[in-house]
């Protein structure tokens, strides 16, 4: 449970104990039944109860909801880096794709899932919580990892080993950029991942 939290519930108590007290005072000078004058100060202990369990009940929420999206930017940290990192490979290592590697296939048919999941986790993230600068940081990424996926999968089903060195210089241009926004996009969601800035909720209060 939050500070603030604890505070609005001694704040609470303190309100709800003033108040059974001073109708138990006002019970007792009319002449009303001890009894039910009484029963105004276990009233009291019922509502601050009751109370203290919807705090309780929301902060648990609240907490839940943080490790869910903690866990997803973990999860699309991953991604990006696994994603990242097969493109590199295909850049860089498989040089000669004038014979249709199986590994180079397979490499791809992983980067296009990444990319779907990548894209389903952000979703996820950006219709959960408020995520300033996510919805523009992310469209950036897509675009260019989709550019560099869709021109390498042209190129090798093409079968030219030759246009592929012509224009290897400018997608390794692309890859470099790509990385960079790789970089600014695990950056600001490992705040998240790692608790570092309260989550903002769009249905509901800070966490």
């Amino acid at each position: 449970m939050k500070k603030i939290d604890i505070i609005q519930l001694v704040g609470i108590y303190i309100i709800l104990t003033s108040l059974s007290y001073a109708f138990y005072i006002v019970f007792v000078a009319v002449g009303a039944n001890e009894e039910i004058a009484s029963s105004l100060l276990s009233w009291t202990s019922t509502m601050f109860a009751t109370i203290a369990l919807l705090y309780t009940f929301n902060s648990w929420r609240e907490q839940k909801g943080s490790e869910v999206i903690a866990n997803e930017a973990k999860d699309l940290i991953k991604d990006i880096t696994q994603n990242i990192s097969i493109l590199g490979d295909i850049i860089y290592e498989y040089s000669n794709l004038t014979i249709k590697n199986e590994n180079v296939i397979s490499n791809l048919l992983n980067c296009k899932k990444l990319e779907l999941e990548i894209h389903r986790k952000i979703y996820f993230i950006e219709n959960t919580i408020v995520f300033y600068d996510l919805d523009k940081l992310y469209k950036d990424f897509d675009y260019k990892n989709s550019s560099i996926i869709d021109n390498l999968e042209f190129r090798i089903n093409k079968n030219d080993f030759k246009e592929y060195e012509r224009y290897r210089p400018l997608l390794i241009e692309k890859y470099i950029a790509l990385c960079k926004l790789s970089d600014d996009l695990i950056k600001k969601l490992s705040i998240y991942s790692l608790y570092q800035r309260p989550i903002k909720f769009k249905n509901n209060k800070s966490a």
